[in-house]
């Protein structure tokens, strides 16, 4: 495996499936090494308003669980259990605008033996104030 980060991440699964026609949430947890971890920030034009685009971009060695939008990751090797959506809900809310955690944006998987899935989250910013959530393909 190619070194590309240090990080533990505990990711967080939020898995739908459909049982007698039902929606049926399950969640599950994972530990994930070797992960780097960063802020980042990306400036676009808007119309009129130059909006900053601010979240953490975490790229995950090959092989390990990959993550879907609407998991959450954490920083650390963190001890969670989630039994139903008010346990992930109260995740969200405990690490939210934390650099220690996000819920995923959007995974762009590199499709190469030993390159890292790219893991984003980002949230709009401007001089008005918040503009909304937004995630990004990574590349």
């Amino acid at each position: 495996m190619i070194p590309f980060g240090s990080e533990t991440v505990t990711l967080v699964q939020r898995i739908e499936d459909t049982v007698n026609g039902k929606k049926h949430i399950t969640y599950r947890t994972a530990k994930l090494s070797g992960c780097s971890w960063r802020r980042t920030l990306r400036h676009n034009r808007e119309g009129e308003v130059l909006a900053t685009y601010e979240g953490v971009t975490c790229r995950v060695p090959a092989g390990q669980t990959a993550p879907h939008a609407g998991d959450l990751l954490i920083l650390g090797d963190v001890a969670v259990t989630v039994n139903g959506g008010a346990d992930y809900q109260q995740l969200i809310e405990r690490y939210r605008g934390q650099d220690g955690a996000f819920v995923v944006a959007s995974v762009s998987d590199n499709a190469r033996p030993g390159m890292p899935l790219l893991v984003q989250s980002l949230q709009a910013f401007a001089d008005s104030g918040a503009l909304g959530f937004s995630g990004e393909q990574g590349g």
